[in-house]
């Protein structure tokens, strides 16, 4: 698997200095979101997946306990797919398909 530079973009409205990195492969993008709380994460991951290409696959990286719920129901209304949700030590890792 070969590694692409991680792009590094700020975060409008957010503390000077917060940067939410973003890296991608050539079919998944991750956003790793670590140290943001609601609304970020969910926001995020919406403006990702409305630049993103049907049936690409979004990672995001969070540890913000409520997007274990905010997310799913993002995705419900926006219809992309939830394929995997894994929560290990306080980050929980969504895998999500852009449909």
């Amino acid at each position: 698997m070969s590694h692409l530079p991680i792009k590094t973009m700020s975060l409008n409205g957010l503390k000077r200095g917060s940067i939410l990195e973003v890296s991608e492969e050539p079919s998944m993008l991750t956003l790793n979101l670590l140290g943001y709380h609601c609304p970020v994460p969910v926001h995020e991951t919406r403006k990702a997946l409305v630049g993103m290409e049907k049936g690409t696959t979004l990672e995001v990286i969070a540890d913000d306990a409520e997007t274990k719920h905010d997310i799913p129901l993002l995705l419900d209304r926006i219809g992309a797919r939830l394929l995997s949700l894994v929560e290990d030590a306080g980050e929980i890792t969504f895998i999500i398909e852009k449909q």
